[in-house]
């Protein structure tokens, strides 16, 4: 599944360049989401499609990687802290599960895996949503951002 991301991502990546359009892909907390990808990348070395460590590193120190988690520390006061579940709902944002978190996400896992038992199949549907709702969750966040943030929230200034 990782090469197929990997090879979808830098088709888009290919593609926007061709038409003469910008890039970008954004995730919220590059150093999590790092971690996987060159686990991953360590992991599948030699199987088809999948990048070498040095095609990753040109990615992702490249400008066309932008990690939202890393705006929001430069920008944003937050005495709740900077996490995507605390700053996503000031964008309007809501997950469909009352009790989503990454600590929860974890024992949703090792249901859905029957990592303690039995395979619990609902729970998989539930960290499918739960990952979902993230990355729809950093999409809201990104636009709010870019659109309507200096609108909405007080500068320090106004403090």
């Amino acid at each position: 599944s990782f090469a197929e991301f990997w090879q979808w991502l830098m088709a888009e990546r290919a593609a926007a360049a061709a038409a003469g359009k910008t890039f970008a892909a954004y995730c919220y907390s590059r150093k999590a989401e790092e971690r996987w990808m060159f686990g991953s990348v360590r992991r599948f070395a030699g199987y088809p499609g999948i990048p070498t460590e040095a095609e990753m590193r040109e990615f992702v120190d490249s400008p066309q990687w932008v990690d939202i988690y890393q705006v929001v520390l430069d920008q944003f006061i937050s005495p709740n802290g900077k996490g995507l579940k605390k700053i996503a709902p000031f964008a309007g944002f809501q997950w469909r599960d009352s009790e989503a978190s990454g600590e929860a996400s974890m024992g949703w896992y090792r249901l859905a895996v029957g990592y303690d038992g039995e395979v619990d199949h609902s729970q998989r549907e539930r960290l499918l949503h739960y990952n979902e709702d993230d990355v729809i969750a950093t999409k809201v966040l990104r636009e709010w951002i870019s659109d309507r943030a200096a609108s909405e929230i007080p500068l320090a200034s106004d403090l």
